[in-house]
């Protein structure tokens, strides 16, 4: 039985991979402003997400769970997908090592999920946002 499980999740995180495509900068505004309004939040804390400002907060924790899924880089399942995540940083930022990404990546993905999926999004990306700042905002 075990074994069937995690052919299952392997099998949705392949799938997840072979399926994804690069997000421009249009495409994730849009996905912040949507789930800005499915999450309600708040004008003010939305407005520090546009600063790249993410408190520890549920709301926010729930945010980043909410784009990261649209933009196919985090399941419920098995939480943020490693090679979907260096493909959209390497595809935003050409000039960089890939290599040097995925190694970065991989540093702050934790596999072993957490029954909080919100925070475990989060929890993700915040590591990566505080050794790579330069590569979480928009480029230019």
């Amino acid at each position: 039985m075990q074994l069937l499980l995690v052919f299952a999740l392997v099998v949705t995180a392949a799938s997840a991979t072979d399926n994804w495509r690069y997000h421009t900068v249009e495409e994730t505004t849009k996905y912040d402003q949507d789930c800005a309004k499915e999450l309600e939040i708040s004008n003010e804390l939305f407005e520090k997400y546009k600063k790249y400002e993410y408190p520890d907060d549920e709301a926010t924790h729930c945010f980043i769970r909410c784009v990261h899924k649209k933009m196919q880089l985090f399941t419920d399942e098995t939480g943020h997908i490693a090679n979907n995540v260096v493909r959209q940083l390497s595809q935003s930022y050409g000039d960089v090592d890939v290599e040097i990404i995925r190694t970065e990546v991989k540093k702050c993905i934790d596999p072993n999920p957490i029954d909080d999926k919100c925070k475990w999004a989060y929890k993700g990306f915040i590591c990566f946002q505080n050794s790579n700042p330069e590569l979480v905002k928009d480029p230019e």
